[in-house]
């Protein structure tokens, strides 16, 4: 096997980034950097990029209400912090993304962003075999993506310095206890190298 990323059948695909979650959800918001740094590249070499937005109806009757250890400690829920509900700004994807009319926007309504939605079908009609993700969080979204994708038979490639969470145990426990088993686990730096090194390679069948 190859440790290469040849870009003619790779995408890229950002979790949950909005204006409602990364000021939220993640522990600094210095990882934007990064995402903007390899959306710049991803885009000058035309791979496509995915957008999982995560919306709720304004009544929020399609959040999930399964019963969970922290539902029951009575830990907040997107309702009860009153965010992304359809139409409202915080929904919208933070600003320094720059989202292009080219990029498509996957509507998210549950952990993993294949759910009910339009991603697969994208994927393979674009021959796309190779998904980079980053996003938030680490072990939460990101995960359940690359749980996912993994089982769908895509190869999954976490950005590391792409992504964030609430605590730096959360994430680092996704980054070296789960996604080396199911992915590979990159920084911007080296995706970017093997990007590079994958491309003009000849395809194989």
């Amino acid at each position: 096997m190859e440790n290469i990323l040849d870009p003619r059948k790779s995408a890229l695909l950002l979790i949950d980034l909005q204006k409602d979650t990364v000021p939220r959800f993640a522990k600094d918001q210095s990882f934007m950097s990064n995402v903007v740094r390899i959306l710049g590249y991803v885009r000058s070499v035309k791979m496509p990029v995915f957008l999982a937005q995560t919306r709720r109806r304004p009544d929020y009757s399609d959040e999930p209400r399964t019963i969970t250890d922290q539902s029951l400690k009575g830990s907040p829920t997107q309702r009860s912090m009153g965010i992304l509900v359809e139409g409202a700004p915080g929904t919208d994807f933070m600003d320094e993304m720059n989202a292009q009319p080219t990029d498509y926007v996957i509507d998210k309504r549950r952990g993993s962003a294949f759910f009910a939605s339009l991603l697969d079908m994208h994927l393979r009609q674009l021959g796309v075999d190779t998904i980079l993700v980053g996003g938030i969080s680490t072990h939460l979204g990101v995960e359940s993506v690359v749980r996912d994708g993994r089982d769908r038979d895509f190869n999954m490639v976490v950005l590391a310095d792409c992504c964030s969470a609430s605590s730096d145990e959360a994430h680092q426990y996704a980054l070296t206890k789960i996604f080396p088993r199911i992915a590979r686990v990159m920084t911007t730096e080296e995706a970017i190298a093997k990007l590079k090194e994958g491309t003009g390679r000849p395809l194989k069948p």
